[in-house]
């Protein structure tokens, strides 16, 4: 699936067709990022290929960026206001910025700051470079203030945009890009990234490197799942008791996995598909809400009924 998006990016390249913005959007820990800075290093590259070539002075830059820790990276900038701001990270390869989040969310400081590095000369590189990471975490207010450059940019630049959840962009920040839907990892693709086997393990990941780490880590959640898939009550009681002391990011896992295995048992299970069904949307519900401070316990408790006692 991979080969699929580096095709386009290769004829994109090739025909020298490059967007003035790029947006890559998949679900976390399928690859996204690796892609998007790849392509990055090739529009850089003074060799003017794609793969990039890895040898001329920009794709060493860019490599040694990418080994590099982030503190060594930051740079930072005075507010009106008189305060320190984070802005982005920069290396040695004066054409090229990466835009993070500043703990939670981009701020519009941010976006201010690349405004000014795209009015500046490319000083090795033929084109300049603004890649913003984990996108959807941009307020509203620092998309607003991207509109402008991403509509009306030097013509020797280029923003890519890296994003998780597509929902949370602005319609009018994603019509002024080339959107670039980068699909689910296959089991093949994983196994030899990885090394990973289990065909549980790689079934639950559904294509995301991030979430096989993390089933990897923390088997227990995948253990959990399966007791409150079971007609044992006093298990299940323990089960959903233990929820409540698990933070947020084990939460989500555990809902995540139960969601996978409950659209296993809708393709396998004809007969029961109103029960699953119904299951299932509650699970989703539950994803919804559950930074609203739900009683995920009580949630978990219901979805057993609707599970085992339809």
């Amino acid at each position: 699936m991979q080969e699929r998006v580096k095709k386009l990016l290769h004829n994109i390249h090739k025909l020298n067709k490059v967007p003035n913005g790029l947006l890559f959007f998949g679900q976390e820990g399928v690859g996204k990022k690796t892609l998007a800075f790849e392509f990055a290093q090739s529009l850089l590259c003074l060799e003017n290929s794609y793969p990039p070539c890895g040898k001329c002075t920009s794709c060493r830059y860019m490599q040694d960026f990418s080994q590099k820790k982030e503190e060594d990276l930051a740079v930072y900038s005075t507010s009106k206001s008189g305060k320190t701001v984070f802005m982005y990270l920069q290396g040695e390869h004066p054409d090229f910025v990466m835009v993070k989040p500043d703990k939670t969310e981009i701020k519009i400081d941010q976006i201010r700051g690349v405004s000014e590095f795209i009015n500046l000369k490319p000083a090795l590189s033929k084109r300049k470079v603004v890649m913003i990471t984990e996108g959807e975490k941009m307020n509203a207010h620092a998309q607003n203030a991207l509109l402008k450059p991403l509509e009306e940019p030097p013509l020797d630049t280029c923003f890519i945009l890296v994003v998780n959840n597509i929902n949370n962009i602005l319609p009018t920040v994603k019509s002024r890009c080339f959107l670039v839907d980068v699909p689910p990892l296959t089991e093949e693709e994983i196994i030899k990234i990885t090394g990973v086997r289990d065909k549980e393990l790689l079934a639950l990941s559904e294509g995301s490197i991030t979430r096989l780490r993390l089933l990897l880590e923390k088997k227990n959640v995948v253990q959990m799942a399966d007791i409150l898939f079971s007609d044992k009550i006093h298990e299940v009681y323990k089960v959903v008791q233990k929820v409540e002391d698990m933070n947020l990011e084990d939460q989500e896992l555990l809902l995540n996995v139960i969601s996978v295995k409950l659209s296993r048992k809708l393709r396998e299970n004809k007969q029961d598909f109103p029960a699953y069904e119904k299951a299932l949307d509650h699970v989703y519900s539950l994803l919804t809400n559950l930074k609203s401070g739900i009683r995920l316990s009580l949630g978990l408790f219901y979805l057993n009924l609707l599970i085992n006692w339809r």
